[in-house]
């Protein structure tokens, strides 16, 4: 997950932001940001719902931190690939005399 993020400008107590992915914190910021920053982390997605929570944390005064740019990228495992093997040819065993 990756995205952008700003302090409003004058309103740096309202600032506050918290994420949590399926109820768990990934992401707090309390400290004022004043130009603009690209926060990126990984996040594991389960078979079924999953849950992205974006909260403001800051003061109740309907400012707060200025978001862009949300993505979430699918990451991909490669798998390993199975091959049939090729078959041997029989040889025939002769024995010496």
């Amino acid at each position: 997950m990756s995205f952008s993020l700003v302090g409003r400008d004058g309103h740096y107590a309202s600032s506050h932001l918290a994420i949590l992915w399926n109820g768990y914190f990934k992401f707090y910021k309390v400290e004022p940001i004043t130009e603009v920053v690209r926060i990126s982390f990984e996040v594991t997605a389960f078979p079924g719902e999953n849950t992205l929570t974006l909260r403001g944390m800051g003061a109740g005064d309907g400012y707060g931190m200025m978001m862009d740019n949300i993505t979430l990228h699918k990451l991909l495992e490669e798998k390993p690939t199975y091959e049939e093997p090729e078959e041997e040819e029989e040889t025939e065993i002769v024995e010496e005399e």
